[in-house]
């Protein structure tokens, strides 16, 4: 039995062909299916717009290229696009887009983190901020693209939460610097002294209320191969950030190991931070929390916990 589709479809290529040979064309028609349209034009990768705000869901994990939608930056955003750069000849006559680890990526990300730093004002590893690195993917690479980009947004932890802001994050590290780091309160689970152990984040507090932590400085490890163990990062990350937490104190290291009141700890960089050739680790000295502080511990010295 024949179907009813068939019949309908039967009929349709009938009536066409009847039309093609045997029907006048009403006046005007010249029988040009086409209708003299222009070709479609070629598909365009759209390039992001410097300081151009966007509300997107991105973590600081320096390894997504998720959806953003433009924002007024004096809206409600998460991002803002500081730098958009354009990989150089030899990258772009290659196949795929440069490796995270190669030369050309981290000659982007150094023009990217030299732009934040005119942007902000100071180095924004100083401030409650990340910068997000956004290579072509290898869809838009093959589609012609050949741009990158570098935004910075808020974060409202050291674990890496963002926080959405409104404004422009335009010199927020000059002047009375609003978003640099100070003091903190950390969260985890506390040892027997009075130390959190492990830290499972920490969350920013204005310097005058009772504190754990207090942000010391950057160390900057040398230029290796990333440390294949969690062991040898961490002795990595705290032998470096002993010394700079000793010259934030102002007192010899070996005065800080015998403080059993005072300790440092040490946060990133992780993996994909470190390909890209940013080693920053970012140093705290923290106190018991038997002990907690109020102000600065800055230049104390060997004197006793205020």
């Amino acid at each position: 039995m024949t179907s009813w589709r068939a019949r309908w479809t039967g009929g349709v290529v009938a009536l066409c062909l009847l039309a093609l040979t045997a029907c006048s064309r009403p006046a005007g028609v010249d029988g040009d299916l086409t209708g003299h349209w222009s070709a479609f034009p070629e598909p365009k990768v759209p390039v992001p717009v410097a300081f151009e705000c966007h509300i997107g869901n991105i973590g600081a994990g320096n390894t997504s290229n998720l959806p953003v939608v433009p924002a007024d930056c004096s809206d409600s955003h998460t991002l803002e696009v500081v730098y958009v750069g354009r990989f150089g000849a030899a990258a772009s006559a290659a196949g795929d887009p440069p490796a995270r680890d190669s030369d050309d990526s981290r000659a982007a990300y150094a023009e990217c983190d030299r732009a934040a730093r005119d942007y902000l004002g100071g180095d924004w590893h100083d401030g409650r901020l990340f910068l997000h690195y956004s290579p072509p993917t290898n869809s838009t690479w093959d589609g012609g693209s050949r741009f990158f980009s570098c935004s910075l947004v808020e974060l409202a932890s050291m674990q890496g939460e963002v926080r959405g802001r409104s404004g422009s994050l335009k010199g927020a590290l000059s002047g009375d610097r609003p978003l640099a780091m100070r003091c903190f309160n950390e969260v985890g689970t506390k040892d027997a002294d009075g130390f959190y152990n492990p830290v499972d984040d920490a969350l920013p507090v204005d310097c005058g209320i009772a504190h754990s932590a207090e942000y010391a400085g950057t160390y900057h490890p040398p230029d290796l191969i990333y440390p294949v163990t969690d062991k040898a990062l961490d002795r990595m990350r705290f032998d470096g950030c002993d010394q700079v937490v000793a010259g934030f104190l102002g007192m010899p290291l070996n005065a800080l190991d015998a403080r059993p009141d005072i300790t440092s700890l040490a946060w990133g960089p992780d993996k994909n931070q470190w390909q890209l050739g940013d080693r920053s680790v970012t140093c705290l000295v923290t106190v018991s929390t038997k002990h907690l502080v109020r102000g600065s511990l800055k230049q104390l010295g060997q004197r006793p916990l205020p």
